[in-house]
Order: C-alpha cells, then structure tokens, then sequence
C-alpha cells in the first residue's frame, strides 16, 4: 500500500465512525427540540360545504321598503321551495379521526310581513361569523351526518333566531387526516296549483280553469294560440343533487380551537 493509499484508507475510517455520531448528535437535537416544547407542525385540512335549509315563501320584498312596488319585487336568495341539506362525514383511516366542525350563516329569509307585501331577509351582502367550534372524534370507517336539524340546533350558527323560515351558509370540517366529505341537497317545490302557457306572440300566463281541468287555450282577444306549457308550480317538483366537498389545506402554524 503506498502513501496515499494509506491516507484515503484512514479519512474512510474516520468517515465511517464520524456518520453515525453525527446521526446520533442529529436524533438528540431532534428529541430536545421536542421536549423543550417545540410546536409538532401538523397538517389541517379543512372542508366547506354549502347547506340550504327551510322554506322559501312565495313573495319576495320591494326594492325600496319605504315605497313597496309589486312590479319590482327583489330576488330572493332561492326560488319558492323547501330545501334540506345532508352533510355526510366518513373517515377511510385505519385511525380515529381528529375533526371540529362549525357554522356560519350568509343569509336569511324570515315570513313575517314587510308592510303589505313579501318577506323580510338579510341585508345586502350582510357579513357573519362563524359558530364555536365542536370537537368530534370519528373512529376507523366510521361515518355520521349533518342535517338541518344539526345546523339549527348543535352549530348553532350566530345571528340565527327561529323566526327565520329559511338559513343558507356553511357547514366548516377541520381535520388532521383526510376524509370523505359529500353534501346531498333536496328541494321540493310549493306554492299554489298553476300551469303557465306560452302563447305564439311570446307572451306567457296562467292557464285556464275547466270542466276538465287547466287548459291553455286562445287569449281573450283571440288574437294568439297557446302553443305549449312553459311551466307549472303544482308542488311535486322534487330535486336532489350531491356534491363531494373538495379540502383545502391550512397554512402551518394556524390553531384551530378544539382540534
């Protein structure tokens, strides 16, 4: 072996003994950190879902309030219907879950009266908080759901009061691990029974009460034909649609209460 064989020979060795102390130096910086109390970063995922829950009475409110015009009724934030929401929670993990769950509202509808017409709702894009969050532990494959009972009565979203017959907001998961998270959504149609017809100048009304029934037929003026139904509103319209809930992560650092 010459010299320099030598010298590589011996900076091997030293290499060798040198790796795994400085792994060992490595795992007990590591081990202190942590037992000085050094914050463990954990991943949060967090799911929001729409829900829309109650019933959307007929008649929308003016405009104006202080000059109540029927011909210029507002839009409402949905169509005449009773809607629910099923929001279905289901942990795939071989481990139990860590979630907390909250709700906010963004608008609302009540039916008291506003004068002589319509409904009273939420402000123009009127802002809310979020409820107190609730700590839920979900074991292995297990599964529960949040309807609009839940909402009402365990998240208990801020600024909601019975009065309201109609509430639409979110429903916010937080959770350490990935999960499932699908909202189904249920509508049903109400109001009274009308059958809308479309007429060959382009005009559309109510259909005509018969002997048999109601049937679209000439206008009065006999001056254009009904030429089909454009719609009707006899209360059997029902509706369900489901969506999976897409997370988004968190920045590292943020706490969420009770997770």
């Amino acid at each position: 072996m010459n010299l320099h064989s030598h010298r590589r020979a011996i900076g091997m060795a030293l290499l060798g003994a040198l790796v795994p102390a400085a792994m060992i130096a490595v795992t007990l910086f590591a081990d202190a950190g942590t037992a000085a109390g050094a914050p463990a970063k954990r991943t949060i995922w967090v799911y929001s879902a729409q829900f829309n829950c109650g019933l959307m009475p007929q008649d929308g409110v003016p405009l104006d309030p202080l000059t109540p015009q029927r011909e210029f009724p507002r839009e409402l934030p949905a169509k005449p219907a009773n809607y629910a929401t099923d929001i279905n929670v289901h942990n795939p993990q071989l481990t139990t879950a860590v979630l907390a769950k909250k709700a906010v509202l963004t608008g609302w509808v009540s039916s008291a009266q506003a004068g002589a017409t319509g409904v009273v709702t939420s402000e123009p894009e009127q802002q809310f908080k979020g409820g107190q969050t609730i700590p839920v532990r979900l074991g292995p494959d297990g599964a529960f759901e949040i309807d609009c009972a839940d909402i009402v009565h365990t998240l208990a979203p801020p600024g909601f009061t019975p009065a309201m017959s109609f509430i639409k907001g979110f429903v916010v998961i937080y959770s350490r691990s990935e999960i499932d998270v699908v909202a189904s959504y249920t509508s049903e149609r109400v109001g009274s029974t009308t059958i809308h017809c479309l007429h060959s100048d382009g005009t559309v009304d109510a259909a005509v009460a018969t002997a048999v029934g109601l049937s679209c037929g000439f206008k009065q003026d006999g001056a254009a034909t009904a030429i089909g139904i454009a719609a009707d509103n006899t209360g059997t319209g029902l509706t369900l649609d489901t969506e999976a809930i897409t997370p988004k992560v968190l920045p590292a650092g943020v706490i969420v209460p009770g997770l």
